[in-house]
């Protein structure tokens, strides 16, 4: 921006005296004691006593404007303005002019004091535009201190047009209104900048958040998918589960089927054990006396291979007996008797026992007649005695 000096207020409007004769009253004296505060700096004393002489001569624009001037300098800018805005004099043109320069200034200074804010702040953030806390604009809405300086400036520059409408010559509101022509521009040119910016911005941010957006989805999706996962994982451990729950079952039931079939196949096989040992206990009770034949057979076999030369000592003996009983029968005139073979005394009738002594049949009947256990006793037994014997001749 250009560094100019904005020109200062209008002085006050002069010329009381020239109607002090028409009020040579009370009018006048305040006027002159508000000129004199003014003077001293005493501008809210001054203020004071314009506005009681301007209730006392209404017509007197003149102390409408000086009243304002003196309002300003006590820094009360809008009823400053307010009390410049409402000085108009069709008789005095330079008044109306002075009027509309001062309330250009005034908006001037304000703008350049927004200016100011910008500037410090710019330099702050290192940025054209400041980062500074916007003031609330009507409605509580906050206002952009850029946009606040614009519209301010704006009316400095329509009041500045206004005062060189009514005097061209002003040559004070021509170099201010060039002035805030020039800082208008460029704080346009600088919010259009901003707007560009913040669009940018904007549009970055709309993407950035379209991308944040997508990148959620796809996270979102990528949980739901795991979701899925793990559901369906958990339904398929469930069903091998249930499915191995089932083997199981299945296997339990064929464990069992097969356990009761061997059960089965176990008491059978007990049954048949004890069958065949309860038909070999009666085979036993029914055939007691075949296993006494056979032991006695072999006793008997045993007993004739033992005693070979007994055999046939005594089978001489008996000859030479039977032929002395022949002998002694040929003197007695009896006939002999023929003699036996040994084949004839072993198969024909069974000899008789002598007195006292059972026969063969005798045993045999008496083993048949016991049990079975007692019968294998005393067969044992009489086995026992026949080897004990030796080569003694059999008692029956």
């Amino acid at each position: 921006m250009m560094n100019r000096r904005v020109w200062v207020l209008a002085g006050l409007a002069l010329g009381l005296a020239s109607f002090a004769g028409a009020y040579p009253g009370e009018e006048r004296y305040l006027a002159a004691k508000a000129m004199e505060e003014y003077q001293k700096g005493n501008f809210a004393a001054a203020a004071e006593l314009y506005q009681k002489a301007s209730e006392k001569a209404p017509n007197e624009v003149a102390l409408r404007f000086n009243e304002a001037n003196a309002l300003y300098k006590d820094k009360k800018v809008e009823q400053a303005l307010e009390k410049f805005k409402s000085v108009y004099d069709e008789r005095n043109a330079e008044l109306n002019a002075a009027a509309e320069y001062n309330a250009g200034v005034v908006k001037h200074r304000e703008a350049a004091d927004e200016i100011e804010k910008l500037k410090s702040g710019a330099a702050a953030q290192q940025a054209p535009v400041p980062a500074t806390p916007a003031p609330q604009g009507a409605g509580g809405k906050e206002k952009n201190p850029l946009d606040t300086a614009i519209s301010t400036l704006e009316k400095a520059v329509t009041d500045y047009r206004k005062s060189l409408k009514i005097s061209a010559s002003n040559n004070d509101a021509r170099h201010n209104y060039e002035y805030a022509k020039e800082q208008l521009e460029i704080l346009k040119r600088i919010r259009e900048q901003q707007q560009q910016q913040q669009q940018q911005q904007s549009k970055d941010q709309q993407q950035q958040d379209k991308q944040d957006q997508q990148q959620q989805n796809q996270d979102q999706n990528k949980q739901n998918e795991n979701k899925d996962q793990q559901n369906q994982d958990q339904k398929n451990q469930q069903g091998q589960q249930g499915q191995d729950k089932k083997q199981d079952e299945q296997k339990n039931n064929d464990q069992n089927k097969q356990d009761n079939q061997q059960d089965k196949k176990d008491e059978g096989k007990q049954d048949q054990n004890k069958d065949e040992q309860n038909q070999s206990q009666q085979k036993e009770k029914d055939e007691p006396g075949k296993e006494g034949e056979k032991q006695e057979q072999k006793d008997q076999k045993d007993d004739k291979q033992d005693k070979p030369g007994d055999q046939k000592d005594g089978k001489d003996k008996q000859d030479k007996d039977e032929k002395q009983k022949q002998d002694q029968q040929k003197g007695q005139g009896q006939k002999p008797k023929p003699e036996k073979s040994d084949k004839d005394s072993e198969e024909g009738e069974p000899q008789e026992a002598q007195a006292g002594e059972m026969s063969e049949q005798d045993v045999q009947r008496l083993l048949n007649s016991l049990p079975g256990e007692d019968r294998k006793a005393l067969q044992r037994f009489y086995n026992g005695n026949f080897q004990a014997r030796g080569d003694m001749d059999k008692d029956w």
